[in-house]
C-alpha cells in the first residue's frame, strides 16, 4: 500500500508532463495546416479555341499557379452607363476546367473577357483583358465548317 502511494503522484506527474509537452508558442496546431487566406493568382494566357468541327469558341486560359484554387469566374465586358463595373460575370468552373464556352454569334463580335481564380471564399484578382474576335460558323451547306461563304451575309 505504501508503494502504491508513492508511485501514484509519479505517474500523474509524468502524465502532465507529456500532455505538456506537445505546448508551447507555435499558434498552429499539430499536424493542422494553417488556412491560406491569400487571393489565388490571376490566370494567365488567355485565347479563344475553335473547334474545326462545329465552328464552337471557347474561352481558354493557363491555370493559376495558386495551389488553393478551387474554380475560376469568366467575365465578359459589358458597357452600361448604369453601372459602376464594366464587367459581367458569365459563368463558373471548377478548378480542374480551364476553359469556357462562348456563345454562338450570326455576326462577326469584339468581346473582351478576363477571368478570376478562387480559393473557397477568396476572390483572386482579374486576369489581363483579352480582346477577342467572335466568328459565326460558317458552313458549305451540308453543316461543316468552311466552302463558300453565304451571299446574304456578305456586305
Amino acid at each position: 500500500m505504501k508503494s502504491l502511494r508513492l508511485t501514484l503522484p509519479s505517474l500523474s506527474a509524468i502524465a502532465v508532463a507529456v500532455l505538456l509537452s506537445g505546448c508551447g508558442n507555435d499558434a498552429t496546431p499539430t499536424g493542422v495546416a494553417p488556412v491560406d487566406s491569400a487571393p489565388p493568382a490571376a490566370p494567365t494566357a488567355l485565347g479563344v479555341d475553335t473547334d474545326q468541327g462545329t465552328g464552337a469558341q471557347s474561352l481558354v486560359w493557363e491555370a493559376s499557379t495558386s495551389p488553393s484554387v478551387t474554380g475560376y469566374q469568366v467575365f465578359v465586358y459589358s458597357p452600361s452607363p448604369a453601372r459602376d463595373n464594366a464587367y459581367v460575370l458569365m459563368g463558373a468552373t471548377s478548378a480542374s476546367t480551364t476553359s469556357f464556352p462562348l456563345p454562338g454569334v450570326a455576326i462577326t463580335e469584339l468581346q473582351f473577357y478576363r477571368v478570376r481564380a478562387l480559393a473557397g471564399s477568396v476572390n483572386g484578382t482579374l486576369s489581363n483583358a483579352l480582346e477577342a474576335t467572335l466568328q459565326p460558323p460558317s458552313n458549305d451547306g451540308d453543316g461543316s465548317p468552311g466552302g463558300t461563304p453565304d451571299p446574304k451575309r456578305e456586305g
